[in-house]
């Protein structure tokens, strides 16, 4: 579990940095991708290539024979051991035209005032964060899984991490 640890902090730290992952002027963005990247670069799990964000809540939701739904409060303490875990939720629930996810990094947890502690993510989408909110009425400050979503999200742990 160390060395997944270890990558899962690594690929966080890579994708902050690299400019394919920035939103486009169109409105472009690459959370399914980084997602995927992930999966495959830190895990060899190659569920998600191709798929939208929206696809891969669907097909965390319908393989629960590789994806186990969790509570927020145990997100955290997942990643921290090297799992590999997500927050997703669909178009609908972020109210967009498509959904949004993101991996759960390692890390402490975030206060949050809308939802209490809440987990660390890395964050690529409309916003790229990793550790502090880029904007809004919180910006600079420690930021989690709060500011990657609007509406909470779905927690969920590759069972092939655990």
């Amino acid at each position: 579990m160390r060395k997944n640890l270890i990558g899962l902090i690594d690929a966080c730290c890579e994708a902050i940095e690299n400019p394919n992952y920035r939103p486009r002027a169109d409105g472009t963005t690459f959370c399914n991708i980084f997602v995927d990247a992930v999966a495959v670069k830190v895990f060899g799990n190659h569920d998600f290539d191709g798929l939208t964000a929206d696809q891969i809540y669907a097909f965390c939701e319908s393989h629960a024979d590789k994806y186990t739904e969790i509570q927020m409060g145990e997100a955290q303490d997942m990643a921290n051991q090297g799992s590999f875990v997500i927050a997703a939720a669909t178009a609908t629930m972020v109210n967009q035209s498509d959904g949004h996810v993101c991996v759960i990094r390692p890390g402490l947890l975030k206060d949050s005032g809308k939802w209490g502690p809440c987990p660390s993510v890395c964050n690529i989408g409309r916003q790229n964060f990793i550790g502090r909110a880029p904007s809004g009425p919180i910006q600079g400050m420690p930021a989690g899984v709060n500011e990657a979503f609007q509406p909470m999200p779905k927690f969920f742990a590759w069972r092939g991490s655990l």
